[in-house]
């Protein structure tokens, strides 16, 4: 008799039943709520992981001097992360050094109860008779019965998940008019289009002008490309800039001046008028773990 099958193996077909959204926003509370078993017991005490958002996971460090090591880590964290859900979930983690008391995020529910809640509101939907003739007729031309039967399933079941979703408050993306959570204005793939537009434009900008504070980021964004305006924060920024220092980091060669020059200016934020060689010196041991071993060697004799 063939064993029955585990409710860890039967949840992640059953959340994709009701829709990628659905299933990445489990999958994000996942790792909020099951942070110490992902990071360890001692991490997890120094950091509370706040929110995932575009691929990024804000955390909150409320001690400054871990925060420093904690970028020798974060890659780590990130692979761990990623292989508890088994998926390319997190990309990057934002360090905020503000108490956690203010940034927490309390939760009435747990994920689990939440999911049961909101499965058992998508099955308690009816469709009408005109919503399931409508439905047969789309799948009328499939001659395979079973396969016609499994369709016609599916489509009931997004059906009951669009009703259930319209019932709570769902509404049209104000872009493309897909279905959208109630506190979103866009859907979640126009808001990833719409991240990646400034995503883009800020690298750019920074390229050119890696001195740039925050606040001459946002009013460069406000002036040219105001539709970005939303995405402009000071959590965003900061991130693009650390990815940048980070790839500027592996990729460097100590023989290639410009380069040096272009991370220092990247991480400290100073024009090249402002560069020195002891400021130079200072940003490249300060950044010692994120660079090559060969730049490491080098940079021990300097």
């Amino acid at each position: 008799m063939k064993e029955p099958a585990h409710v860890k193996e039967i949840m992640p077909e059953a959340l994709k039943a009701l829709g990628e959204e659905f299933h990445i926003n489990f999958l994000r509370n996942s790792v909020i709520y099951n942070w110490s078993e992902i990071v360890g017991e001692s991490n997890a005490k120094k950091i509370k992981p706040l929110k995932i958002k575009f691929k990024k996971l804000y955390a909150n460090c409320a001690d400054s001097s871990f925060k420093s090591a904690f970028y020798i880590k974060k890659e780590n964290f990130i692979k761990k992360i990623n292989e508890y859900v088994q998926r390319d979930l997190v990309e990057d983690i934002i360090f905020s050094n503000v108490p956690s008391e203010t940034k927490e995020i309390v939760e009435e529910e747990t994920p689990d109860e939440k999911s049961k809640k909101f499965a058992d509101g998508v099955k308690s939907m009816r469709l009408t008779d005109e919503e399931l003739d409508e439905i047969k007729k789309s799948c009328a031309e499939i001659e395979n019965v079973e396969l016609r039967e499994t369709l016609i399933r599916a489509a009931i079941s997004r059906e009951k998940l669009e009703k259930y979703r319209r019932k709570i408050g769902w509404h049209d993306c104000a872009n493309c008019g897909t279905i959208c959570a109630p506190e979103d204005v866009l859907c979640e793939k126009c808001r990833r289009l719409k991240y990646e537009k400034f995503h883009n434009y800020v690298i750019k900008l920074l390229k050119k002008q890696p001195w740039l504070t925050f606040a001459e980021v946002k009013n460069n964004v406000e002036e040219n490309v105001p539709k970005l305006l939303d995405e402009c924060t000071p959590e965003s920024v900061s991130s693009l800039r650390s990815q940048m220092v980070q790839y500027l980091c592996r990729s460097l060669n100590n023989e290639n001046q410009n380069a040096i020059n272009l991370l220092v200016m990247l991480f400290k934020c100073v024009k090249p008028e402002d560069l020195t060689e002891k400021l130079i010196k200072n940003t490249l041991y300060e950044l010692r773990y994120d660079l090559p071993m060969k730049g490491r060697l080098k940079l021990v004799d300097r």
